[in-house]
């Protein structure tokens, strides 16, 4: 029962499951975040699901609570209505794409522990999520938020000397696609389980900002946000794989820094652990982006040794790449630092996996070095040594 609820992300407790996602959370911005989630199960209703949770952040002693109303149109629950409210944080400049998988065990939720900058988010949101030829999975939105940042924002029109903005609406519409072309499928405890597919696959976020009031809030930006990745993993005959993942984006109109683009940096003083897809030496936050696009190249061995209950060692060759820009500074936050990667920011590694395995969990090292345009001049500087972890089925 508890490799079942693992993967479904969902303890049984008869007429309510225990969401395991809320139990217990952090990350450098609330710090430890206990909390409790509660959601009806299927023995109660297959068509109609109600949940809510509450947690309580202890570095930013703040409470975070939310609920959800889902309203299924098939067995499968591929076809449903999510109604959303919720008191959150989310990340400063961070972008989030529609990934159906178990976040327990997404490997770049290990992220998620660095960030330090997040805005305070009062939201509600409705959404109609669809597969579509199975392969295709479509989240159409509407998200109405009141968003409280510590980077402020100057209009183009404000009166000098002006005050910056903190606090933010935004009425937003859009699609979220992901896209798999010949993804494969079996039936496991009345969901779908992907198995996969040997092509790439693609998400896509569309995101259009309206100038509309919707109850107390009116949307202050007009703009339209487009964000795109791709990936895929090509395994080679006999052992290993390359894998690439492309990732770009770019922002219509002017936005508060809250909307730009942090760049994906995963280097923080406090915490040396190695995710994958991500800049392994820029610190988060380092740069900001209006619009960039960015490259994550990594070259795995497979095992090179026999296999050992203790150890299964494989070397993985890594390359990332990422140029962007900012296209209005002069209206961004003056109180963190605005630098671009017009130039293009390039850095190079390697991870030692599996060195040490014990039970379902994976050990080893990272070695990562910046170098070209945004180099320090002092090369120790440039090295990155973290820790590397993964799971091992």
């Amino acid at each position: 029962m508890l490799l079942s609820a693992l993967a479904n992300g969902r303890y049984p407790l008869g007429y309510v499951d225990i969401d395991l996602y809320h139990l217990l959370r952090f990350n450098d911005y609330e710090g430890f975040r206990p909390g409790l989630g509660l959601m009806t199960s299927d023995r109660l209703s297959r068509w109609v699901s109600l949940g809510g949770y509450g947690g309580y952040g202890f570095k930013d002693k703040a409470w975070k609570y939310g609920g959800d109303l889902k309203i299924n149109f098939n067995r499968l629950k591929t076809t449903f209505i999510d109604i959303e409210a919720a008191r959150e944080v989310k990340e400063t400049a961070g972008t989030q794409f529609l990934t159906p998988g178990n976040p327990l065990f997404d490997p770049s939720a290990y992220r998620d522990l660095m960030i330090s900058k997040m805005d305070k988010v009062d939201f509600g949101r409705i959404s109609f999520n669809t597969g579509i030829y199975r392969f295709i999975k479509l989240s159409a939105f509407f998200d109405v938020r009141q968003q409280a940042s510590p980077f402020g924002y100057m209009a183009s029109d404000a009166i000098v000397p002006a005050t910056e903005q903190h606090t933010f609406n935004f009425n937003t519409t859009g699609l979220q696609l992901r896209i798999w072309p010949g993804e494969k499928f079996t039936e496991s405890m009345g969901r779908l389980m992907s198995s996969g597919s040997k092509w790439p696959v693609f998400y896509v976020n569309l995101t259009k900002g309206l100038n509309t009031t919707i109850g107390q809030y009116s949307g202050q930006f007009d703009f339209t946000k487009i964000d795109l990745r791709i990936e895929q993993k090509l395994p080679f005959k006999i052992k290993g794989y390359l894998w690439y993942e492309l990732q770009a984006g770019k922002v219509f109109g002017n936005v508060p820094y809250s909307l730009q683009y942090n760049n994906k940096g995963s280097r923080a003083s406090a915490y040396a652990l190695s995710v994958e897809n991500t800049m392994e030496t820029m610190y988060l936050n380092e740069f900001t982006s209006t619009q960039y696009a960015a490259v994550f190249l990594s070259l795995n061995s497979g095992q090179f040794l026999k296999p050992y209950r203790y150890s299964r060692p494989e070397i993985e060759l890594v390359h990332n790449y990422i140029i962007g820009n900012i296209s209005n500074p002069s209206q961004l936050a003056s109180n963190v630092p605005l630098k671009d990667l017009s130039k293009g920011y390039t850095e190079a590694g390697i991870r030692l996996r599996n060195i040490l395995v014990y039970n379902f969990s994976g050990f080893g090292a990272g070695f990562f070095y910046r170098y070209g345009n945004y180099a320090s001049p002092k090369s120790t500087n440039n090295l990155v040594i973290k820790l590397v972890f993964n799971f091992v089925l």
